[in-house]
């Protein structure tokens, strides 16, 4: 049996099938547990980001996210309106909406993310990999 499912079943059992008033120790392990979960509780809240903390925190480095998109959308609409386009395969296509994506964070957030940059380097190399990995077994 698991040792977690184990010690549950432990405690259930002390708590649901034990007199407490026999054993004080049953009362003393109890009452450690649940001070035990409340401090356990206290701290998670203390350090758990709210969704609203996050998006405070990314529009420091990404801006706004209404003007990022009108800006990715723009550079996005730029590459799909060339005839090479479509003669690209998916994950070409997808490398370029993402280094686009970047782009539009750099220019309506904070261009010294290195973050921003690292990213644009990753997706550019990934689809480096593709195609050396195809030239040499194609």
């Amino acid at each position: 049996m698991n040792r977690w499912r184990q010690l549950l079943d432990d405690w259930t059992d002390d708590i649901f099938t034990m007199p407490w008033s026999t054993d004080g120790r049953r009362q003393a392990r109890f009452e450690a547990w649940t001070q035990s979960a409340r401090e356990y509780e206290t701290l998670r809240k203390e350090h758990e980001m709210t969704i609203q903390d996050t998006l405070n925190e990314r529009q420091k480095t990404h801006g706004n996210f209404g003007t990022h998109a009108d800006i990715c959308q723009a550079l996005k609409r730029v590459m799909y309106q060339t005839p090479s386009w479509y003669e690209l395969s998916a994950p070409q296509k997808e490398a370029l909406d993402m280094i686009q994506h970047k782009v539009a964070r750099i220019l309506n957030g904070n261009p010294g993310e290195q973050d921003h940059w690292r990213d644009i380097a990753g997706y550019a190399e990934l689809e480096r990999q593709i195609l050396e990995y195809e030239e040499a077994h194609i």
